[in-house]
């Protein structure tokens, strides 16, 4: 398996909560070792422990403190102001980009006052009573859609296949974690993404070859797209994220597109061709890329 700046942003969490496997961690440490930007962001996720657990020891210790009994029973609110805060600096943390790879966004945010690293997590939408009215509901707003600009040296063969009178937006998918990605995440990169599905395997093994062959390639970045919530297959160590009903510039299920650092589609297969005659397609594809 091939340990990458992208593989290891995929799996931060895990590695910082002991739960990868041992060949992984000890695979992880190697890359960490041989890469500058990412041991300095490993080294500035590990200068921040010891600032939560001093703010968590001092208000604590205070909690602790016998007091007045109407001073007693504020204890509980140090304990959770110190919890607030634990919280706000791991968020801040994992939304920080690692090198080579494109920002996470925010996601949409209430109108409160934010520090500008904190990240508030989706709220289901709020009711808002009144006297003598029904309760009325205030749903969130929603992210606008990309719109990308046609190109004027792309082949008709190659234009995304986009239903301009759809509302739905032309790309929106969410990783694991919830964190939403749009084009303008992949902008300057060319993006390779394929529609795979647990019933239909051969999409899977198909994903997993293209990504041992270019994962490591810097410009490159590499998804599989399921269209269902469903496990990341037992066998492929490819990147997964989930469609949010958007289009999929046009993708349908077993299909593999790449789009350029612009946002335009510039190739379109099956993932379910012949597995060398696929490889060789590809890569004749992103060769006027730039790319080999």
């Amino acid at each position: 398996m091939n340990i990458d700046c992208q593989w290891l942003e995929q799996n931060l969490e895990g590695y910082f909560c002991e739960r990868l496997s041992p060949n992984d961690l000890d695979r992880a440490n190697l890359h960490i070792e041989g890469c500058s930007e990412c041991r300095k962001s490993i080294q500035e996720f590990h200068a921040i422990d010891p600032l939560i657990r001093q703010v968590f020891n001092r208000n604590l210790s205070i909690a602790r403190t016998p007091r007045k009994p109407r001073a007693r029973r504020l204890a509980p609110v140090y304990v959770g102001a110190t919890a607030a805060i634990a919280l706000a600096i791991w968020a801040g943390v994992k939304t920080s980009k690692m090198p080579g790879l494109p920002p996470a966004p925010q996601p949409p945010q209430q109108a409160v006052a934010v520090a500008p690293q904190e990240t508030i997590a989706p709220q289901p939408p709020a009711i808002v009573k009144s006297q003598g009215k029904p309760p009325i509901e205030r749903a969130k707003p929603q992210p606008a859609p990309l719109v990308t600009a046609p190109q004027p040296s792309q082949p008709a063969s190659h234009a995304a296949v986009v239903d301009p009178t759809e509302k739905r937006a032309p790309f929106l998918v969410s990783d694991a974690a919830g964190y939403s990605r749009t084009l303008s995440d992949f902008r300057n990169h060319v993006l390779i993404f394929g529609v795979w599905s647990s019933h239909e395997p051969r999409t899977i093994s198909a994903l997993q070859r293209l990504y041992e062959i270019y994962g490591s390639n810097a410009k490159l970045r590499i998804l599989g797209v399921s269209n269902e919530r469903q496990a990341k297959p037992a066998n492929g160590t490819f990147p997964v994220v989930y469609n949010e009903n958007s289009q999929l510039l046009g993708a349908q299920p077993s299909d593999i597109v790449i789009v350029d650092g612009t946002g335009a589609v510039r190739f379109r297969g099956s993932l379910l061709d012949n597995p060398n005659n696929l490889a060789k397609t590809i890569r004749s594809a992103l060769e006027p890329l730039g790319i080999r």
